[in-house]
């Protein structure tokens, strides 16, 4: 983990970078891990997660980088360099204080099946669509699924 966040007074104050920032780009508002405990018997207990306004002083969008697929969302570089920010903006208030790694664990596995059903639905989608296609398609006026033999040596 690249970005760490230090008490001062009332407000925090990161610095660091997080990369493959999925929205980064277009977004307002960003949800953001950082360490907030160096000394943390274990590093997972010892980070906080903090919803960060992006027109703070510190706060810097970097390029959109450039990816396969899912083109219609942006990914991008985030910047953190003395951003400032309130108390109020640790995620569930002191007692979010180093409990990041908790929440995320409370919901990365649901985000990861989601992902998997999304992916098997896609699978099927485009195996279906294949299937239709090489049904309904002809050469030399039969369909190419009757003619598999024909395509093996193509493929």
């Amino acid at each position: 983990m690249k970005t760490y966040a230090e008490r001062d007074g009332d407000d925090f104050i990161l610095n660091g970078s997080k990369v493959f920032i999925t929205g980064g780009i277009n977004a307002d508002m960003v949800i953001v891990c950082a360490l907030t405990d160096k000394n943390a018997k274990k590093a997972a207990h010892g980070i906080s997660m903090f919803l960060v306004d992006t027109s703070l002083p510190g706060f810097r969008k970097g390029r959109n980088l450039k990816k396969l697929g899912l083109a219609a969302s942006d990914t991008a570089e985030l910047f953190f360099e003395d951003c400032r920010v309130p108390k109020d903006a640790l995620l569930s208030g002191e007692d979010g204080f180093n409990k990041g790694f908790h929440f995320l664990m409370h919901d990365l596995g649901r985000e990861r099946i989601m992902v998997s059903v999304s992916a098997a639905i896609g699978i099927e989608t485009i195996y279906e669509m294949t299937r239709n296609k090489m049904k309904t398609m002809e050469v030399d006026g039969i369909p190419k699924v009757k003619n598999q033999v024909l395509y093996r040596n193509v493929l």
